[in-house]
């Protein structure tokens, strides 16, 4: 009888110890799927910053310059670029917007002054930027984020060219 409740009592602490073991190997399943949940999240959330940040760097800066000529488009470096243009006195000064080595870069220079696009001031990483001119006073640009995906968006000055 002795032996019989020690086999009863072994087992008893086996089925407990399982139960633990399974128990926790529960818990590590549930905090690693969570983990894994959350970076997926975490990592949308900063492809929509980048997007959301770029767009509203560059309306704002064009909404900034919004007076008659401007703003156009131009080449600068091997993509688009948006040039906004600024008076003083007698001088010009011209703002580049572009993409440069994975990131919207921002320039200011006086008018043929030549200039190098890695000497820009870095924004936010950005891959591409495509803009077409729509009409004399909307633009259509496209923005790819550094995660490869596009975003549209149309910028409509107020002033006349």
């Amino acid at each position: 009888m002795n032996e019989s409740k020690r086999y009863r009592h072994l087992i008893d602490i086996v089925f407990i110890l399982a139960l633990l073991f399974g128990f926790a190997i529960c818990a590590v399943m549930m905090i690693a799927l969570g983990a894994n949940i959350y970076q997926k999240s975490l990592d949308i959330s900063n492809e929509n910053f980048e997007m959301r940040t770029a767009g509203a760097y560059i309306r704002q800066k064009v909404r900034c310059m919004d007076v008659n000529g401007a703003i156009d488009t131009c080449k600068f470096g091997d993509g688009d670029a948006i040039m906004l243009s600024t008076d003083y006195d007698s001088a010009t000064c011209i703002t580049y917007l572009y993409v440069y080595e994975g990131a919207l870069m921002e320039i200011n220079a006086w008018e043929n002054v030549d200039i190098s696009p890695k000497s820009g001031q870095y924004i936010i990483d950005m891959q591409d930027m495509d803009i077409e001119k729509e009409s004399d006073n909307i633009f259509k640009i496209f923005i790819t984020n550094s995660s490869g995906d596009t975003n549209v968006f149309y910028i409509n000055t107020i002033s006349k060219e």
